[in-house]
Protein backbone atom coordinates (compact mmCIF):
# COMPACT_ATOMS: atom_id res chain seq x y z
CA UNK A 1 0.00 0.00 0.00
CA UNK A 2 1.13 3.51 -0.78
CA UNK A 3 0.46 6.94 0.67
CA UNK A 4 0.46 10.20 -1.26
CA UNK A 5 -0.67 13.77 -0.94
CA UNK A 6 -4.42 13.94 -1.47
CA UNK A 7 -4.53 17.72 -1.74
CA UNK A 8 -2.65 17.64 -5.04
CA UNK A 9 -3.83 14.64 -7.03
CA UNK A 10 -6.96 12.90 -5.95
CA UNK A 11 -9.71 15.24 -6.99
CA UNK A 12 -13.26 14.46 -5.97
CA UNK A 13 -14.21 11.09 -4.50
CA UNK A 14 -17.22 9.66 -6.25
CA UNK A 15 -19.49 6.73 -5.57
CA UNK A 16 -20.79 5.45 -2.27
CA UNK A 17 -18.56 6.60 0.57
CA UNK A 18 -20.69 5.73 3.59
CA UNK A 19 -19.30 2.72 5.41
CA UNK A 20 -21.41 -0.41 5.14
CA UNK A 21 -18.95 -3.17 5.92
CA UNK A 22 -15.95 -4.28 8.00
CA UNK A 23 -16.60 -1.85 10.82
CA UNK A 24 -14.71 -1.42 14.09
CA UNK A 25 -14.47 -4.68 15.95
CA UNK A 26 -13.97 -6.65 12.74
CA UNK A 27 -10.83 -6.95 10.72
CA UNK A 28 -11.13 -4.25 8.09
CA UNK A 29 -9.88 -6.66 5.44
CA UNK A 30 -12.81 -9.05 5.96
CA UNK A 31 -15.88 -8.39 3.86
CA UNK A 32 -17.85 -10.79 6.05
CA UNK A 33 -18.31 -7.98 8.55
CA UNK A 34 -21.03 -6.38 6.47
CA UNK A 35 -24.23 -5.16 8.08
CA UNK A 36 -27.42 -6.55 6.55
CA UNK A 37 -30.41 -4.37 7.22
CA UNK A 38 -33.65 -5.64 8.69
CA UNK A 39 -35.76 -5.39 11.81
CA UNK A 40 -33.25 -4.63 14.47
CA UNK A 41 -31.76 -5.33 17.85
CA UNK A 42 -31.81 -2.88 20.70
CA UNK A 43 -28.42 -2.62 22.37
CA UNK A 44 -28.15 -1.18 25.88
CA UNK A 45 -24.67 0.16 26.61
CA UNK A 46 -23.71 0.57 30.28
CA UNK A 47 -20.72 2.72 31.17
CA UNK A 48 -18.75 1.96 34.36
CA UNK A 49 -17.16 4.79 36.31
CA UNK A 50 -13.44 5.46 35.92
CA UNK A 51 -11.49 2.73 37.68
CA UNK A 52 -14.58 0.54 38.09
CA UNK A 53 -15.11 -2.90 36.61
CA UNK A 54 -18.89 -3.06 36.70
CA UNK A 55 -21.77 -0.75 35.90
CA UNK A 56 -23.00 -0.80 39.51
CA UNK A 57 -20.54 1.95 40.49
CA UNK A 58 -21.04 5.71 40.50
CA UNK A 59 -21.91 6.81 36.94
CA UNK A 60 -19.62 9.17 35.02
CA UNK A 61 -20.34 12.87 34.69
CA UNK A 62 -23.20 13.94 32.46
CA UNK A 63 -20.95 15.71 29.98
CA UNK A 64 -18.98 12.49 29.43
CA UNK A 65 -22.23 10.65 28.77
CA UNK A 66 -23.30 13.29 26.26
CA UNK A 67 -19.92 13.02 24.57
CA UNK A 68 -20.14 9.22 24.55
CA UNK A 69 -23.61 9.33 23.01
CA UNK A 70 -22.31 11.64 20.27
CA UNK A 71 -19.40 9.30 19.51
CA UNK A 72 -21.74 6.29 19.37
CA UNK A 73 -24.02 8.09 16.91
CA UNK A 74 -21.09 9.08 14.70
CA UNK A 75 -19.78 5.51 14.68
CA UNK A 76 -23.16 4.20 13.59
CA UNK A 77 -23.41 6.86 10.89
CA UNK A 78 -19.90 6.07 9.65
CA UNK A 79 -20.84 2.39 9.43
CA UNK A 80 -23.77 3.23 7.16
CA UNK A 81 -26.37 2.33 9.77
CA UNK A 82 -28.89 4.95 8.77
CA UNK A 83 -31.99 5.43 10.88
CA UNK A 84 -30.25 4.43 14.11
CA UNK A 85 -31.31 5.93 17.43
CA UNK A 86 -29.05 6.86 20.37
CA UNK A 87 -30.80 7.95 23.57
CA UNK A 88 -29.49 8.71 27.06
CA UNK A 89 -31.68 6.39 29.13
CA UNK A 90 -30.31 7.32 32.58
CA UNK A 91 -27.22 8.78 34.21
CA UNK A 92 -25.17 5.74 33.17
CA UNK A 93 -27.02 4.16 30.24
CA UNK A 94 -27.31 4.79 26.55
CA UNK A 95 -30.00 2.99 24.57
CA UNK A 96 -29.11 2.33 20.94
CA UNK A 97 -31.57 1.03 18.34
CA UNK A 98 -30.13 -0.17 15.05
CA UNK A 99 -31.80 -1.68 11.98
CA UNK A 100 -29.70 -4.80 11.55
CA UNK A 101 -30.04 -8.44 12.48
CA UNK A 102 -26.29 -8.73 13.10
CA UNK A 103 -26.27 -7.96 16.83
CA UNK A 104 -22.69 -9.12 17.41
CA UNK A 105 -21.38 -6.67 14.83
CA UNK A 106 -23.15 -3.83 16.63
CA UNK A 107 -21.67 -4.98 19.93
CA UNK A 108 -18.19 -5.10 18.37
CA UNK A 109 -18.66 -1.61 16.97
CA UNK A 110 -19.68 -0.09 20.30
CA UNK A 111 -17.41 -2.03 22.67
CA UNK A 112 -14.13 -0.83 21.15
CA UNK A 113 -12.49 2.13 22.87
CA UNK A 114 -11.10 3.26 19.53
CA UNK A 115 -7.60 4.40 20.54
CA UNK A 116 -5.76 5.08 17.27
CA UNK A 117 -2.08 5.92 16.89
CA UNK A 118 0.38 6.33 14.01
CA UNK A 119 3.73 4.59 14.55
CA UNK A 120 6.83 4.17 12.39
CA UNK A 121 7.61 0.58 11.34
CA UNK A 122 11.11 -0.73 12.06
CA UNK A 123 10.77 -4.45 11.39
CA UNK A 124 8.06 -6.57 9.78
CA UNK A 125 7.97 -10.36 9.88
CA UNK A 126 5.46 -13.12 9.32
CA UNK A 127 4.03 -14.68 12.45
CA UNK A 128 1.58 -17.53 12.92
CA UNK A 129 -1.98 -17.50 14.28
CA UNK A 130 -2.24 -18.04 18.03
CA UNK A 131 -2.62 -21.79 18.66
CA UNK A 132 -6.05 -23.06 19.62
CA UNK A 133 -6.62 -24.48 23.07
CA UNK A 134 -6.25 -28.27 23.26
CA UNK A 135 -8.15 -30.92 25.18
CA UNK A 136 -6.23 -32.71 27.92
CA UNK A 137 -6.85 -36.41 28.69
CA UNK A 138 -9.09 -35.25 31.54
CA UNK A 139 -11.14 -33.42 28.88
CA UNK A 140 -10.39 -30.04 30.38
CA UNK A 141 -9.28 -27.23 28.10
CA UNK A 142 -5.65 -26.37 28.71
CA UNK A 143 -4.68 -22.79 27.83
CA UNK A 144 -1.84 -22.18 25.42
CA UNK A 145 0.53 -20.05 27.44
CA UNK A 146 1.98 -17.09 25.52
CA UNK A 147 5.67 -16.51 25.16
CA UNK A 148 6.00 -13.17 26.93
CA UNK A 149 8.99 -10.96 26.07
CA UNK A 150 11.66 -11.33 28.76
CA UNK A 151 12.06 -7.56 29.15
CA UNK A 152 9.77 -5.86 31.62
CA UNK A 153 7.90 -3.13 29.74
CA UNK A 154 6.29 0.09 31.02
CA UNK A 155 2.52 -0.13 31.24
CA UNK A 156 1.86 3.61 31.62
CA UNK A 157 3.19 6.62 29.67
CA UNK A 158 6.04 8.71 31.00
CA UNK A 159 9.01 6.41 30.49
CA UNK A 160 10.22 8.22 27.37
CA UNK A 161 11.82 11.60 28.17
CA UNK A 162 11.98 12.65 24.50
CA UNK A 163 8.51 13.07 23.02
CA UNK A 164 8.84 15.92 20.53
CA UNK A 165 8.06 14.97 16.95
CA UNK A 166 11.74 15.13 15.84
CA UNK A 167 12.84 13.05 18.84
CA UNK A 168 10.12 10.46 18.26
CA UNK A 169 11.12 10.21 14.59
CA UNK A 170 14.75 9.68 15.57
CA UNK A 171 13.86 6.87 18.00
CA UNK A 172 15.62 3.56 17.28
CA UNK A 173 14.95 0.08 18.68
CA UNK A 174 17.49 -1.33 21.10
CA UNK A 175 19.18 -4.69 20.73
CA UNK A 176 16.83 -5.92 23.45
CA UNK A 177 13.80 -4.70 21.47
CA UNK A 178 15.01 -6.56 18.39
CA UNK A 179 15.70 -9.76 20.32
CA UNK A 180 12.35 -9.65 22.08
CA UNK A 181 10.57 -9.04 18.78
CA UNK A 182 12.22 -12.10 17.18
CA UNK A 183 10.81 -14.26 20.01
CA UNK A 184 7.37 -12.62 20.05
CA UNK A 185 4.36 -14.03 18.18
CA UNK A 186 0.88 -12.77 17.39
CA UNK A 187 -1.34 -13.39 20.41
CA UNK A 188 1.45 -12.84 22.93
CA UNK A 189 0.78 -9.94 25.31
CA UNK A 190 2.50 -6.60 24.89
CA UNK A 191 1.59 -3.30 26.59
CA UNK A 192 0.23 -0.61 24.26
CA UNK A 193 1.79 2.58 25.68
CA UNK A 194 1.98 5.58 23.38
CA UNK A 195 5.52 6.77 24.24
CA UNK A 196 7.01 3.26 24.11
CA UNK A 197 7.70 0.76 21.28
CA UNK A 198 4.96 -1.69 20.40
CA UNK A 199 4.81 -5.20 18.99
CA UNK A 200 1.55 -5.67 17.09
CA UNK A 201 0.00 -7.76 14.32
CA UNK A 202 -2.36 -7.17 11.42
CA UNK A 203 -5.23 -9.39 10.32
CA UNK A 204 -2.86 -11.51 8.19
CA UNK A 205 -0.64 -12.27 11.20
CA UNK A 206 2.21 -10.11 10.03
CA UNK A 207 3.99 -8.80 13.09
CA UNK A 208 5.45 -5.32 13.40
CA UNK A 209 8.13 -3.77 15.58
CA UNK A 210 6.86 -0.21 15.89
CA UNK A 211 8.23 2.95 17.44
CA UNK A 212 6.34 5.31 19.77
CA UNK A 213 3.22 7.08 18.53
CA UNK A 214 4.21 10.02 16.31
CA UNK A 215 0.65 11.23 15.73
CA UNK A 216 -2.50 10.57 17.75
CA UNK A 217 -5.68 9.37 16.11
CA UNK A 218 -7.71 12.41 17.17
CA UNK A 219 -5.77 14.39 14.56
CA UNK A 220 -7.79 12.62 11.86
CA UNK A 221 -10.69 14.93 11.03
CA UNK A 222 -12.37 12.54 8.59
CA UNK A 223 -11.77 9.51 6.38
CA UNK A 224 -13.64 8.43 3.27
CA UNK A 225 -13.42 5.57 0.80
CA UNK A 226 -14.27 5.84 -2.88
CA UNK A 227 -13.09 5.79 -6.46
CA UNK A 228 -11.42 9.03 -7.59
CA UNK A 229 -12.77 10.81 -10.63
CA UNK A 230 -11.32 9.09 -13.68
CA UNK A 231 -10.01 6.18 -11.59
CA UNK A 232 -10.97 2.52 -11.40
CA UNK A 233 -9.78 1.40 -7.95
CA UNK A 234 -10.94 2.16 -4.44
CA UNK A 235 -8.80 4.49 -2.35
CA UNK A 236 -9.02 5.96 1.14
CA UNK A 237 -8.86 9.73 1.66
CA UNK A 238 -7.74 10.90 5.11
CA UNK A 239 -8.12 14.54 6.18
CA UNK A 240 -6.24 15.94 9.18
CA UNK A 241 -6.91 18.82 11.55
CA UNK A 242 -4.44 21.77 11.62
CA UNK A 243 -2.20 20.24 14.30
CA UNK A 244 -2.25 16.89 12.52
CA UNK A 245 -1.39 18.59 9.22
CA UNK A 246 1.82 19.99 10.73
CA UNK A 247 2.72 16.74 12.51
CA UNK A 248 2.06 14.60 9.44
CA UNK A 249 4.16 16.92 7.29
CA UNK A 250 7.10 16.33 9.64
CA UNK A 251 6.50 12.58 9.74
CA UNK A 252 6.19 12.06 5.99
CA UNK A 253 9.15 14.35 5.18
CA UNK A 254 11.29 12.12 7.39
CA UNK A 255 9.96 8.76 6.19
CA UNK A 256 9.99 9.41 2.45
CA UNK A 257 13.80 9.11 2.33
CA UNK A 258 14.02 5.98 4.49
CA UNK A 259 14.54 2.43 3.27
CA UNK A 260 11.87 -0.22 3.73
CA UNK A 261 10.25 -0.81 6.17
CA UNK A 262 11.23 2.49 7.83
CA UNK A 263 9.40 4.35 5.06
CA UNK A 264 6.16 2.85 6.38
CA UNK A 265 3.98 3.94 9.26
CA UNK A 266 1.40 1.72 10.91
CA UNK A 267 -2.08 2.86 11.87
CA UNK A 268 -2.73 0.95 15.09
CA UNK A 269 -6.10 0.74 16.81
CA UNK A 270 -6.39 -0.90 20.23
CA UNK A 271 -3.18 -2.83 19.62
CA UNK A 272 -3.97 -4.08 16.09
CA UNK A 273 -2.34 -2.85 12.89
CA UNK A 274 -5.04 -1.67 10.49
CA UNK A 275 -2.71 -0.69 7.67
CA UNK A 276 0.98 0.15 7.14
CA UNK A 277 1.32 2.15 3.91
CA UNK A 278 4.58 3.36 2.38
CA UNK A 279 5.17 7.10 2.16
CA UNK A 280 5.76 8.13 -1.46
CA UNK A 281 6.08 11.89 -0.94
CA UNK A 282 5.96 14.51 1.81
CA UNK A 283 2.33 15.30 2.64
CA UNK A 284 1.98 18.93 3.63
CA UNK A 285 -1.60 19.83 2.72
CA UNK A 286 -3.42 17.89 5.42
CA UNK A 287 -5.01 15.38 3.01
CA UNK A 288 -3.54 11.95 2.31
CA UNK A 289 -4.59 9.19 -0.07
CA UNK A 290 -3.97 5.53 0.77
CA UNK A 291 -3.84 3.33 -2.33
CA UNK A 292 -3.58 -0.42 -2.74
CA UNK A 293 -5.41 -3.38 -4.20
CA UNK A 294 -8.49 -2.54 -2.15
CA UNK A 295 -11.87 -4.12 -2.57
CA UNK A 296 -14.82 -1.90 -1.75
CA UNK A 297 -15.24 -3.58 1.64
CA UNK A 298 -11.56 -3.24 2.49
CA UNK A 299 -11.46 0.44 1.59
CA UNK A 300 -14.66 1.34 3.42
CA UNK A 301 -13.61 -0.72 6.42
CA UNK A 302 -10.25 1.02 6.66
CA UNK A 303 -11.90 4.43 6.34
CA UNK A 304 -14.38 3.49 9.07
CA UNK A 305 -11.60 2.43 11.42
CA UNK A 306 -9.26 5.40 11.04
CA UNK A 307 -12.17 7.83 11.08
CA UNK A 308 -13.65 6.39 14.28
CA UNK A 309 -13.73 8.68 17.30
CA UNK A 310 -12.38 7.51 20.64
CA UNK A 311 -14.92 6.90 23.37
CA UNK A 312 -14.36 9.03 26.50
CA UNK A 313 -14.85 6.07 28.85
CA UNK A 314 -14.89 2.28 28.69
CA UNK A 315 -18.11 0.39 28.01
CA UNK A 316 -19.69 -2.89 28.97
CA UNK A 317 -22.46 -4.15 26.70
CA UNK A 318 -25.59 -5.75 28.15
CA UNK A 319 -29.21 -6.54 27.29
CA UNK A 320 -28.79 -7.20 23.58
CA UNK A 321 -32.26 -8.01 22.24
CA UNK A 322 -32.76 -8.92 18.58
CA UNK A 323 -36.34 -8.61 17.41
CA UNK A 324 -36.02 -11.03 14.47
CA UNK A 325 -34.10 -13.96 15.96
CA UNK A 326 -35.12 -13.76 19.62
CA UNK A 327 -33.54 -12.54 22.82
CA UNK A 328 -29.78 -12.63 23.38
CA UNK A 329 -28.13 -11.28 26.50
CA UNK A 330 -24.45 -10.41 26.46
CA UNK A 331 -22.44 -8.72 29.21
CA UNK A 332 -18.97 -7.34 28.56
CA UNK A 333 -17.16 -5.96 31.60
CA UNK A 334 -14.36 -3.48 30.99
CA UNK A 335 -12.04 -1.33 33.07
CA UNK A 336 -12.35 2.36 32.33
CA UNK A 337 -9.18 4.23 31.70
Amino acid sequence: MDLRDGSKRLGRLIGRTSVIAAIVGCSWAMSACGLPFGGGPTVTVTVPATGATTSNSTPPAGDLMQQAASVVQKRLDAAGLTGSSVVLRSRNQIAVSVRTTNAQTVVDLLSRRGQLGFRVAYQIAQSTPPPAATDTPARRVAPNLPTAPPTERPTTPGGNPSTSIPDLLNWQPTAQDIGDFANWSCGDPFPDVWDQPLFACDSNYQKYLLGPVVMQGQRVASAQAGIPQGGVAYQVMMNLDPIGTDEFAQVTAKLVDQTSPKNQFAMVMDGQVLSAPRVNEPITGGSAVITGAFTKDEATGLAASIGTLELPCAFEISNVVTGVTGVTTLTMTAVAG
